[in-house]
């Protein structure tokens, strides 16, 4: 079972910054996590809420400040956010794998649109070590059709839904994603999908070992270390 870090190392370091990832980056892991979503002024940043949650910017959406109202906005002795271009320099420069959540608040396309342009530009449309996730089925159908070669996982509240297999033929999803919460009240899930399984977001010794046992193939976690040292990565 693959370790995923869950925003970075957020377990012991603030989530989704470059030190997270950097203090993952140097663990004997598969990869680390991101939430993508688009500011106002057209960049992919790092952030997993709709709005900031600190300083005195808190409350005002992303979507509503450009990335230069962003990084005045951070309060003092915080770290800045971050561009996912910046992130992929941090992860290229490794042989780790990104999972790349994109974020949909309303529409999918503008978002999925800019981050599908940074990996063009980068060469990145058909890198194995690039993953996007995300709970839009859209977001999910629109790199099926810009880079079908990604890696595509979607997340999901009831995997066994089942809309999902015809869904999962218009989306093109390659991986599910689903929760902690949802496989210990299925724990058959992994041996009922045909896909490859993604789990989010597991801590603990025995939640972890759980998972291992049920056959799940990647696992998300605020604690890499901890998953290294139980499953021995």
């Amino acid at each position: 079972m693959r370790i995923v870090a869950h925003r970075g190392y957020s377990g012991r370091y603030p989530e989704n910054t470059a030190l997270a990832f950097a203090r993952a980056l140097e663990l004997p892991i598969h990869g680390v996590e991101c939430d993508a979503r688009l500011c106002a002024s057209g960049e992919v940043v790092i952030h997993h809420d709709p709005a900031l949650r600190a300083g005195e910017g808190a409350g005002r959406p992303v979507a509503r400040l450009t990335l230069d109202e962003l990084r005045a906005l951070t309060p003092p002795g915080q770290v800045g956010i971050l561009l996912l271009d910046e992130l992929l320099d941090l992860v290229l420069a490794t042989d780790k794998h990104l999972y790349l959540e994109i974020k949909v608040e309303r529409r999918a396309g503008p978002v999925t649109a800019a981050v599908l342009g940074l990996l063009r530009r980068r060469g990145l449309l058909s890198e194995p070590r690039i993953h996007v996730i995300s709970f839009s089925p859209r977001a999910v159908a629109l790199v099926r059709d810009g880079a079908p070669r990604l890696d595509r996982v979607q997340l999901r509240r009831d995997p066994l839904a089942p809309i999902y297999p015809l869904a999962d033929r218009v989306t093109g999803a390659t991986t599910v994603g689903f929760s902690l919460r949802r496989l210990r009240g299925q724990p058959e899930l992994p041996s009922r999908l045909t896909q490859p399984t993604y789990l989010w977001t597991v801590d603990r010794p025995r939640d972890l070992l759980f998972a291992r046992r049920q056959g799940v193939d990647v696992v998300a976690t605020n604690e890499p270390e901890v998953a290294g040292a139980t499953l021995g990565a």
